[in-house]
């Protein structure tokens, strides 16, 4: 195994895990973390060898902590701490003064821990030390748990969720136990919106979090959170609402609304705007360069707040990008419809539309020959359930369907994403309900948020730190 260990400590769940209120408040998890220790990697040398001057301190986030060192020589580092759900490790940083953070702990647990250097092929495991981790922020609502015994993964994956609650939103990271290791509230407390949608950012060690504008001519705002809960200055996005994507250059590309008078009447259009690393803006594709509203249509009003008289018409509320294809795939409910998009020039590719593959779509993933789509579903009708459809451009055809068990129907947002084992994560947002299932449809984890509550845009990730 070299300078790596795998070892795994399986959290072992009964079929439903409850939290209670109070353990939500305070941030205790219901199930104590394992007695096993990240133990020394192989080969190495017993003790810290050259390590110098070890701290280690709780963050702003009280379940992320600080570890810091030093090395007379330059000298490759990572750090080794054991998880209620496995021993994990940060990345591998090189040099004399070290600092890492150690991401994804429980609220108010012993974190085992072992800082492990190589100096020039000499490797030395580190004296095993423990911290304890301090409360999560207090409003976070309970969460109830649901695991298949029988689906085990090593390590397991953690699921960033914004979470939706009136007037005090949250972002917030799940393990592998369906329990809180991360969360994060603006702390200036000027905010009382809603954060959509939350993007791992593995390089810069953090979450990007949207705000949305409050109209078409003022900022939506992208924030990149620190794990520790430092915030870097936001990316503007005049107009900027639902969704946004990270780019491969560290740009951003963000839907925008786009209002337009048409035939007597204001409609509400989207666009797709993208911001470089270095501020400038692009405009990639607009909904009005290839659609006009049909007059005749019973467009809804209301949506857009500054002007109740606004007739929702493209609605486009996700977008998601493939860096293989170069391309973004775009939801556009109303329309009934989902798109691909070419980044380059604008130009849509393709569309795939019509009942029953595609109804009140609300997210869109690109998996090569197939589509997977979130459709929330007819949200007038109470019998409708909202499922998600794995369509194949091709043809239209669907060739893989889920709906929850429960037979809930989703009025906003929602999400599924297939992940690379070939479960798939499918995100209630409004019912506070996250389902992760097998390729037969078998339930293996389900997550629900406390009543009240709501998921936002969420998706599973197998590590918090990048890949060597």
């Amino acid at each position: 195994m070299n300078a790596r260990t795998r070892l795994f400590a399986l959290l072992a769940l009964p079929l439903v895990a409850c939290v209670s209120s109070d353990e939500a408040d305070t941030g205790k998890p219901a199930d104590a973390a394992s007695s096993e220790q990240p133990v020394p990697v192989e080969g190495c040398t017993e003790g810290d060898g050259p390590v110098l001057d070890v701290e280690a301190t709780l963050t702003g986030i009280e379940t992320v902590v600080r570890v810091r060192w030093r090395t007379e020589e330059e000298t490759r580092g990572q750090v080794h701490f054991l998880t209620s759900t496995g021993v994990r490790e940060t990345a591998w940083r090189a040099g004399t003064e070290h600092q890492v953070l150690l991401v994804g702990n429980r609220a108010l647990t012993d974190v085992p821990f072992r800082i492990v250097t190589d100096a020039g092929g000499d490797v030395s495991c580190g004296v095993l030390r423990t911290i304890t981790t301090g409360p999560l922020p207090s409003g976070l609502p309970a969460l109830t748990v649901e695991v298949d015994p029988d689906h085990v993964v090593e390590g397991g994956g953690y699921t960033i969720a914004p979470i939706i609650l009136l007037d005090s939103p949250y972002v917030a990271i799940l393990d592998s136990g369906g329990q809180y290791v991360w969360a994060w509230a603006d702390p200036s407390g000027d905010y009382g919106g809603t954060y959509f949608n939350a993007d791992i950012d593995l390089a810069r060690g953090g979450i990007w979090v949207n705000e949305q504008a409050v109209s078409e001519d003022s900022d939506g705002y992208v924030r990149h959170v620190n794990f520790d809960g430092a915030l870097a200055e936001p990316v503007a996005v005049e107009g900027g609402h639902t969704d946004f994507v990270e780019l491969p250059d560290g740009g951003i590309a963000s839907l925008s609304w786009d209002i337009r008078d048409y035939e007597g009447s204001r409609y509400l259009g989207d666009r797709i705007v993208e911001v470089s690393p270095t501020g400038a803006l692009r405009e990639v594709w607009n909904v009005w360069d290839h659609y006009t509203p049909d007059p005749n249509e019973d467009w809804s009003g209301g949506f857009y707040v500054p002007d109740p008289e606004v007739r929702d018409w493209s609605h486009v509320n996700a977008i998601s990008y493939s860096a293989a294809e170069d391309a973004y795939f775009v939801s556009l409910p109303f329309l009934k419809a989902v798109a691909r998009i070419e980044r380059a020039t604008g130009e849509m590719t393709w569309l795939i539309e019509g009942l029953p593959r595609v109804e009140n779509p609300h997210s869109v993933q690109f998996l090569g020959d197939t589509v997977l789509v979130f459709n929330r579903g007819d949200v007038t009708n109470k019998t409708t359930c909202s499922r998600a459809n794995e369509i194949r451009i091709a043809d239209g055809e669907i060739v893989w369907s889920y709906l929850s068990d429960r037979c809930l129907l989703v009025p906003f947002l929602g999400n599924a994403q297939r992940l690379p084992d070939g479960d798939t994560l499918v995100v209630y947002s409004s019912a506070g309900q996250m389902d992760e299932v097998g390729p037969g449809g078998d339930l293996l984890w389900r997550v629900n948020l406390d009543l009240g509550a709501a998921f936002g845009f969420s998706e599973r990730v197998d590590s918090l730190y990048p890949a060597e």
